[in-house]
């Protein structure tokens, strides 16, 4: 059941701690300068893909070529930094690169091969910080890089196509004999989605479960967790909302329809979608499923992120019904929410696309977003936040 739209995420902070209430990034701006990344110029390019956004604003993108320069096997560079100008992350001897992810320090985890084309064999885990090269890691014999993260620290986590888990803080890799990783942490420490744990040895999150099914987990910016439960004693799609306080196994709520968590922030503020005939976005708060307002004139859709004042950025279908059979795109808008008043972000028209958007806020309240438009043009956009006396 879910209860009717409240002001929990910015009401609770004075109780909870976490960020500040005001300052840049707590509150709805007056209007936002809106921004197109342009095309990061490599040859055949259809578009770029988000892949992170940093506190410091600056924007990890995947530059998409269409397939042909691939399939001749052309070389491609394909990870760009874009802070107010576009920057390629180049790398010597990789002929084709990926990008991963960004800490708030600007490293930029890259991954590189040496033989480009459709599927290249990733052979490098690559650090790369403003122009420099901060590390250079090889893939094990045999195997190649599928997935990966960079922390605070500057440390990694690495999954390859085995496939297998492994850790580097700065020397050897660690072979942490897991299979996949779902998060980690400032404190280097590995989950997965069955609910194991690396940090100095290996342990398990404590549950209720007789036997985990599945675990899916996100986790704050300074290493708060909740996750959606799935145990084997109950049937799917049922779930239980969980947190770890202080290491203290927590349910929070009990999930009967299917149900996908997005956000989490220090104070414990969580979002997520919930599918009632259509996908509605909710957040959790003291025990309650609370239902979120969406944007007029939208009939679906979820907030992606959340900062730690408690502003959210998501994006929605502007169609008035649905087409579960039909092949027609959606028509998004993105829109900036505290928890009770929305504001729909300015766009490019149309704005339509097959594949689910991407969306990001910092706690600045610079705002980025992603959608490919009908299908193969994928536009990024950055929207920044910006006071009453400089709008127009």
């Amino acid at each position: 059941m879910l209860a009717s739209p409240l002001a929990l995420l910015a009401g609770d902070a004075r109780a909870g701690g976490g960020a500040p209430e005001h300052g840049p990034g707590a509150a709805i701006a007056e209007c936002y300068e809106f921004t197109v990344i342009p095309p990061l110029g490599i040859a055949g390019e259809s578009g770029q893909r988000l892949v992170d956004l940093n506190e410091n604003g600056v924007v990890l993108l995947h530059a998409l070529p269409h397939h042909t320069p691939w399939y001749r096997g052309d070389a491609q560079q394909t990870a760009f930094v874009f802070a107010g100008k576009v920057r390629p992350v180049v790398v010597d001897g990789l002929l084709q690169t990926r990008a991963v992810d960004i800490n708030d320090r600007d490293e930029v985890l890259v991954f590189g091969a040496k033989n480009p084309g459709v599927l290249p064999e990733w052979s490098e885990a690559v650090i790369w910080r403003h122009g420099e090269l901060v590390a250079r890691i090889a893939s094990p014999p045999g195997t190649a890089f599928t997935d990966g993260a960079i922390n605070e620290r500057g440390h990694l986590v690495l999954e390859t196509r085995a496939p297998r888990v492994y850790r580097w803080r700065g020397q050897a890799l660690e072979d942490l004999d897991m299979q996949h990783f779902t998060v980690f942490n400032d404190a280097d420490e590995v989950f997965d989605d069955a609910g194991t744990k690396w940090g100095d040895h290996r342990s398990e999150l404590p549950t209720t479960c007789s036997e985990v099914r599945h675990l899916d987990l996100s986790i704050s910016r300074h290493g708060t967790l909740a996750g959606m439960l799935y145990c084997d004693d109950l049937d799917w799609p049922n779930a239980v909302l969980v947190t770890w306080p202080e290491g203290q196994f927590t349910r929070l709520a009990d999930e009967t329809e299917w149900t996908e968590l997005w956000g989490v922030t220090d104070r414990g503020d969580i979002i997520g979608e919930t599918f009632d005939d259509f996908v509605l976005p909710v957040a959790w708060r003291h025990g309650e499923t609370v239902r979120l307002p969406r944007p007029p004139s939208t009939y679906a859709g979820f907030y992606a992120d959340i900062n730690e004042h408690g502003l959210m950025v998501g994006a929605f279908d502007r169609r008035e019904a649905v087409d579960f059979e039909g092949d027609d795109p959606d028509s998004y808008l993105f829109a900036v929410s505290d928890g009770t008043r929305v504001k729909q972000l300015p766009l490019p028209d149309p704005l339509v696309g097959y594949l689910d958007p991407i969306a990001g806020i910092n706690d600045r309240g610079d705002i980025v977003g992603c959608v490919d438009d009908m299908g193969y043009d994928y536009r990024t956009m950055i929207w920044l936040p910006r006071p009453a006396a400089a709008c127009p």
